[in-house]
């Protein structure tokens, strides 16, 4: 079974374009729903005598957020996608785009159900599964536009032509 190791973290890197803007919009939105709970994490964050307050820091903590989400996000889905096209052959599907978004739900379920666990005593129960949600939203795009452009790749290789020396 071939690799498509290159291929999957190009693929990947273009469906993470998607993720990354879907995510950050997420975030943005987030943080202005939930913007008492995040003032409250900031505030607890804040050293003592420092002169700075949650109202002042928080536009950069916003930027930052969108920022980190978008830039991480860029970054994870180059490597997931490497890893979807380095494992093509095992994953569960009977196409590319099936065994995508396949792998994009494994991935959605890793990341968001279980790692996002650890977020919901800081941030609580509405933060978790807003993320959940849109989590499973910008994780099949992004197995949607692999499973897309990975199909187009299978589809266009051809079989090798063996060469008999001129026979």
């Amino acid at each position: 079974m071939p690799r498509y190791t290159r291929s999957g973290a190009v693929y990947g890197l273009l469906g993470s374009l998607v993720f990354a803007l879907i995510s950050a919009v997420s975030v943005y939105l987030l943080f202005s729903a939930l913007k008492p709970e995040i003032m409250k994490v900031i505030a607890s964050s804040i050293p003592p005598g420092s002169g700075l307050t949650a109202q002042q820091l928080y536009p950069a903590a916003l930027a930052v957020a969108v920022a980190l989400v978008a830039i991480i996000s860029l970054i994870a889905g180059t490597i997931f996608g490497a890893i979807y096209g380095y494992a093509y052959g095992g994953i569960p599907g009977s196409t590319p785009f099936r065994k995508a978004i396949v792998f994009s739900l494994i991935l959605w379920f890793i990341v968001y159900a279980l790692v996002d666990l650890a977020d919901i005593r800081e941030y609580g129960i509405t933060y978790y599964l807003t993320n959940i949600g849109t989590g499973i939203i910008a994780s099949l795009a992004w197995g949607a536009i692999v499973g897309t452009l990975m199909k187009r790749k299978v589809e266009n290789e051809r079989e090798p032509i063996e060469d008999y020396g001129g026979l």
